[in-house]
């Protein structure tokens, strides 16, 4: 009944299926209709609370949920790794260019207006952010060896115009 610390009730008011849960003190739960529904209260009287639904579908919350850690399982196969395979098809950056330019979002990356709509699945957005960053980790490395052989020509072209002066100054 309304009121006491613990409640346990069965086929309650003859509705089928209608079991349930409840403590007052701070929490909440309760199972009716064969959905599982639980309040989590912190303070009723202020109206701070949460509601969380756990049935078929997983769990939902509605409110913040805040927590010390989350651990995602992720299938087999699906970290990015394969991104330092050699045969990696790296987009070319003047493609990746256009690309940004037409969609305004990295490519596979969906956009912020999907994104809005139907959700992410953190799991699947941490492996596709970290294939970014993979991805981004080979764009600096070749483009730290295109700017290496560039000093390194430079370094050569200074090498050749000091002999060239020198042998000028010579026959002057």
């Amino acid at each position: 009944t309304l009121g006491d610390i613990l409640s346990l009730y069965g086929n309650r008011f003859d509705l089928p299926g209608m079991y349930g849960l409840g403590v007052e003190a701070e929490t909440f739960y309760f199972k009716s209709y064969n959905i599982y529904r639980w309040y989590i209260n912190d303070n009723a009287d202020n109206g701070a609370s949460s509601r969380m639904s756990l049935n078929q579908n997983g769990l939902t919350v509605l409110g913040n949920i805040k927590t010390e850690e989350v651990v995602v399982k992720l299938l087999p196969g699906t970290g990015p790794d394969y991104v330092f395979e050699e045969d990696y098809p790296l987009q070319d950056l003047s493609e990746l260019e256009q690309y940004l330019k037409v969609n305004k979002h990295l490519p596979e990356v969906p956009s912020a207006k999907q994104m809005e709509s139907e959700g992410i699945n953190l799991g699947e957005m941490e492996m596709l952010l970290l294939k970014k960053v993979e991805e981004l980790t080979l764009y600096i490395l070749d483009q730290d060896k295109k700017q290496q052989s560039l000093v390194n020509e430079i370094n050569s072209l200074k090498k050749e115009l000091i002999i060239v002066k020198s042998k000028i100054s010579d026959h002057e």
